[in-house]
């Protein structure tokens, strides 16, 4: 009989796997592009993948000297994953033994709470107030047996991070040989980067994803930019040739098409702007964001769960956070417009055909 390591036998933070048709929904649970990239643009990104990027191992070089001449960091202090999600998984494998001290927000990314339960780590999770961080609370949970703090700049409802904040948690990791993880998969859309902010630091790590603004989730990209010494570290935990070639080819490409992430952005700017217009219309408490999504409190006497219910009932998937929060992802124009009125059907009562995700809004088609 199996006998797995007894903190995993439960159910523990695991995500549920459910079955989704992206054709017949609007996608807006998991910050993801919501609209197809251009003829061009998919032309593009298969001239890019080249016979060799299939059949040799991958050679990550090229890839990271272009990330280099893109990011002003030194080929040593970049490190390429695939995805966001295993660079978390490297960085708790770097610091993190049974029982050591992991602080992060909630909430905040799901594989920061997957980690930690795998890595049998005592996390301290801390709430916002209000719809609002309060730094002296994440001080507060620091303490000077901690080696890992995770906090995401924009921050897990969409704020950009108090740089008083990064500077105190890195003075309290000082004496603790911690390591502070920046999660900036959403820096594009708004929040200023934390390197440009703080400078560089020994005990600081930022990580950046092809996943959001550049719209790429489904290629597994990402990167981490460190001192040489923790970038080293973390090559070396890191799964051998875990980046595919064909993912480093379109990573590439996506580099030097720096156009395309930048229209993408412009359009969600106008699309969030009509979302929050429709959640405050409709009596949700919303945040102002630098994301590619909009948080709201739900209005009285209705919950979250009954407006995903709903949203999902007109076609549209939405995350549900505690504390009856709602996370929609941003869309461009003509898709927010549709979502908007959709917003506005779920606390009106209406239930129409006319407040429904229609087929030729979805991904494009």
């Amino acid at each position: 009989m199996l006998r797995p390591r007894p903190h995993l036998t439960g159910k523990g933070n695991v995500r549920p796997q459910r079955a989704e048709s992206v054709e017949a929904r609007l996608r807006l649970h998991r910050n993801e592009r919501t609209i197809s990239f251009s003829d061009d643009e998919h032309t593009g990104m298969t001239v890019a993948i080249r016979p060799e990027d299939i059949v040799r191992y991958p050679d990550e070089g090229s890839t990271v000297e272009l990330l280099a001449e893109c990011t002003g960091w030194d080929r040593s202090e970049l490190t390429v994953f695939a995805g966001a999600e295993s660079a978390v998984r490297a960085v708790f494998d770097l610091m993190i033994d049974p029982d050591d001290a992991v602080v992060c927000l909630h909430p905040s990314y799901h594989g920061y709470f997957r980690e930690a339960d795998a890595h049998q780590a005592q996390l301290r999770a801390v709430s916002y107030a209000d719809l609002q961080l309060v730094p002296e609370a994440v001080l507060t949970a620091v303490s000077d047996d901690t080696r890992l703090v995770l906090l995401g700049n924009p921050d897990g409802l969409g704020r950009p991070l108090p740089d008083s904040l990064v500077r105190s948690v890195l003075e309290r990791l000082s004496g603790s040989g911690g390591l502070l993880v920046v999660d900036e998969a959403y820096h594009h859309f708004g929040a200023p980067a934390m390197h440009d902010r703080i400078g560089r630091h020994p005990q600081l790590a930022v990580l950046r994803s092809f996943s959001k603004a550049w719209g790429m989730a489904g290629i597994r990209c990402g990167y981490a930019t460190a001192s040489a010494d923790v970038s080293a570290m973390l090559r070396r935990v890191r799964m051998r040739n875990e980046v595919s070639g064909p993912t480093l080819a379109l990573a590439r490409w996506a580099l030097t098409h720096p156009g395309t992430r930048d229209a993408y952005t412009a359009a969600l700017a106008e699309g969030t702007r009509l979302v929050t217009a429709a959640l405050r219309e409709s009596g949700f408490e919303t945040v102002p964001t630098t994301a590619n999504f909009v948080v709201g409190r739900t209005p009285a006497g209705m919950s979250a769960d009954e407006v995903r219910r709903r949203a999902d009932s007109a076609g549209i998937a939405i995350a549900v956070l505690p504390g009856d929060l709602v996370r929609i992802t941003a869309a461009p124009p003509e898709q927010a417009v549709m979502i908007a009125d959709v917003l506005r059907s779920i606390t009106d009562g209406r239930d129409d055909e006319q407040a429904t995700a229609q087929p030729n809004l979805i991904m494009g088609s």
